[in-house]
């Protein structure tokens, strides 16, 4: 099982929009190709945090994918539109008779519905992959509060809240599968030394951690994107593999995103 998680961070698969707003720069035609060209790489699954709408991801991977979106996305797109332009996560997974969804779940906060700390729904996908089930829990936390170890401010304690609520998930879903996994954009460095007791307080189930390599488009040392290992049944292995940016470099590498791709496989 091969899988993408990329934060392509507000995209619109057409040239002409901005990804940053006006302080960004408006994507071209090559722009989206290089995208296009890294989603394109015979994934099972692809794991993205933020687009604007269904149709977006739908008419980038291609029809033989299922998309899946939040509740919260549902919801959005049966009320009357919004003058600002909100972006969502959405996975997309490529069935097979040997790898298919078996469940989806939505999860929000309450305080989430507070315009003044809006988050994002997190998604949890179960799959039959093989004789192995396989929940993938998808999350794109609050931004703004990169490595704080102790804040009052508003954007650390949602994130914590988050990680409460993930901690729920985990604990709720961990003995009904053969692996979980949780994915996404964490807006959190946590592979940061000073932040270890802090991992350890709220991010105890923790088994192993794949983080994403630094790129052209976000040379940190400090990662906030990962796959976080719950449980990995013995026989099943976890890896880290490469993804192709030669595409990028030749570009203006804030035009295509502010975070760096990852891309993992699962196998026995």
């Amino acid at each position: 099982m091969k899988i993408l998680s990329w934060n392509i961070s507000n995209y619109v698969p057409a040239a002409g929009y901005s990804y940053r707003g006006e302080i960004g720069t408006w994507r071209t035609e090559a722009d989206l190709l290089a995208i296009r060209a890294i989603l394109d790489d015979g994934y099972d699954g692809i794991f993205l945090q933020e687009a604007v709408n269904e149709l977006a991801i739908r008419s980038t991977v291609g029809p033989s994918y299922s998309v899946l979106s939040t509740d919260e996305y549902r919801k959005l797109t049966s009320a009357p539109p919004l003058l600002e332009r909100l972006v969502q996560p959405f996975v997309a997974i490529l069935e097979t008779p040997t790898m298919y969804v078996t469940s989806v779940a939505s999860f929000r906060l309450d305080d989430a519905q507070d315009r003044a700390h809006l988050t994002r729904d997190t998604l949890y996908v179960e799959l039959l992959w093989m004789q192995y089930k396989v929940g993938l829990v998808h999350v794109h936390l609050k931004s703004g509060c990169p490595d704080s170890v102790v804040s009052a401010r508003s954007e650390c304690r949602l994130m914590t809240d988050q990680f409460k609520q993930i901690e729920t998930i985990v604990k709720a879903k961990i003995d009904g599968v053969d692996a979980l996994l949780v994915i996404g954009d964490f807006n959190r460095e946590l592979m940061n030394p000073r932040l270890l007791p802090w991992r350890e307080e709220h991010v105890s189930w923790l088994q192993k951690v794949v983080t994403v390599p630094s790129c052209t488009l976000r040379p940190s040392i400090n990662p906030i994107d990962f796959v976080l290992v719950a449980t990995i049944r013995d026989g099943l292995k976890l890896e880290p593999i490469s993804v192709d940016m030669s595409d990028v470099v030749h570009l203006v590498p804030r035009r295509i995103s502010d975070h760096c791709p990852m891309a993992f496989q699962l196998s026995n």
